[in-house]
């Protein structure tokens, strides 16, 4: 008898053991299984309108609260909690809106999600924003020199809401890389009450698709960089169209034609590359002593190389080696005499006998160069860079 008491009390200890161990499989493997998808939804939904933005915020929220339910200590959870909340708000009226900005203080009382110098500052980028929001409200109440005076003073404010964001880099670099959300904004005010002071200014426009390239580096989701890209062209193409002679424009177009070339397809890549490099053709006729250009101009025409082949393959890695090689009288780097190194090895495969060992030499040349170049600048200490490509 007592045997069979004790093998009852060892058969409900094992089915325990066994209970708990398939408990907590199942519970790890709905952990891992659920992908956090809240930031990517709240991107997003700033680069829609109305009904499909609103959309993406409600899932963003719905997401948020499986986020948290799920890592309960991850505080930037919290932080696209509170922004998703307070701009499906902005989208909402009565009762729903009332509960929603409620909701938004709850979570903000849930969790130190800041730091308390980065507080400071963050509270100081939303006071500015808010009072050149009410600026540019009450401007649209006035006329003549009065909406004027206002429009500029709301500028102004956005303009200190931005200088604040430049500390976010050495405060927190988790509040600076999140901010994009609160920069796209602010950027767009500042465009558009700008616009309503001179809407025919073509430094206005260039400026803000220079802003919106900038942010493009705060993008973690590919397809998101590309919309922003293509957001970019427009305006500097706008910015072109009311000034031909525009030269700084026609060098930021260059570059964003590049860097969106690299999301299409080989057809959409080759015309873009085209336009590219046309955007650059025009740029050095205004300033042939822009290193930037080179540089640049030169990676469009050996990415375009790869697309063709014989003749006009070849002509355009030797228009490649001609920007290049002036490039290295301006800025002499070894990153530059390395890609000159690696163009002239693409040109030597078309080519045969001696041209082709006097290219591939010459190739050799170039990258001994950049060697020799990148050892000398890491024991000074500073070493020579061209803007990375």
């Amino acid at each position: 008898m007592e045997y069979q008491f004790l093998a009852v009390i060892a058969l409900v200890i094992i089915a325990c053991i066994i209970g708990y161990r398939i408990f907590k499989s199942s519970k790890k493997n709905k952990f891992e299984a659920y992908v956090p998808v809240g930031k990517s939804l709240l991107d997003s939904s700033l680069l829609k309108k109305g009904k499909e933005k609103e959309g993406l915020l409600r899932l963003c929220i719905k997401n948020c609260e499986k986020e948290i339910e799920l890592y309960p200590k991850n505080t930037s959870t919290y932080f696209y909690f509170d922004i998703a909340l307070q701009y499906l708000a902005k989208l909402s009226e009565g009762k729903e809106k009332e509960d929603l900005l409620q909701q938004s203080e709850e979570i903000r009382n849930k969790v130190d999600i800041l730091s308390c110098a980065d507080a400071l500052n963050y509270s100081y980028f939303l006071l500015r924003v808010e009072e050149g929001n009410n600026l540019r409200k009450l401007a649209g109440s006035q006329e003549g020199k009065e909406k004027e005076d206002l429009l500029h003073q709301s500028i102004k404010k956005y303009n200190e809401a931005l200088e604040t964001t430049k500390e976010y880099i050495n405060l927190s670099g988790y509040l600076f890389s999140n901010i994009f959300f609160g920069l796209y904004t602010l950027n767009r005010a500042i465009y558009e009450t700008s616009l309503d002071l001179n809407p025919e200014n073509p430094k206005i426009h260039f400026d803000y698709g220079l802003a919106l390239f900038n942010l493009t580096g705060l993008l973690e989701t590919e397809d998101l960089k590309e919309d922003l890209l293509q957001a970019c062209t427009k305006y500097l193409e706008k910015a072109l169209e009311l000034d031909d002679k525009y030269a700084i424009a026609y060098d930021g177009l260059g570059r964003v034609l590049l860097e969106l070339s690299l999301f299409k397809n080989e057809h959409e890549q080759e015309l873009l590359l085209c336009s590219c490099i046309e955007k650059y053709e025009k740029a050095l006729k205004f300033n042939s002593s822009n290193s930037n250009i080179y540089a640049y101009m030169g990676l469009a025409l050996s990415i375009l190389a790869t697309l063709k082949n014989g003749e006009e393959k070849e002509g355009l890695l030797r228009s490649c080696v001609e920007k290049y090689l002036k490039l290295l009288e301006i800025n002499p780097t070894d990153i530059i005499y390395e890609r000159l190194g690696l163009v002239l090895q693409d040109l030597s495969t078309l080519k045969y006998g001696k041209e082709k060992e006097d290219l591939l030499s010459k190739s050799e040349e170039m990258i001994k160069k950049a060697s020799e170049l990148k050892s000398k600048s890491s024991k000074l200490g500073n070493p020579l860079q061209v803007a990375p490509a």
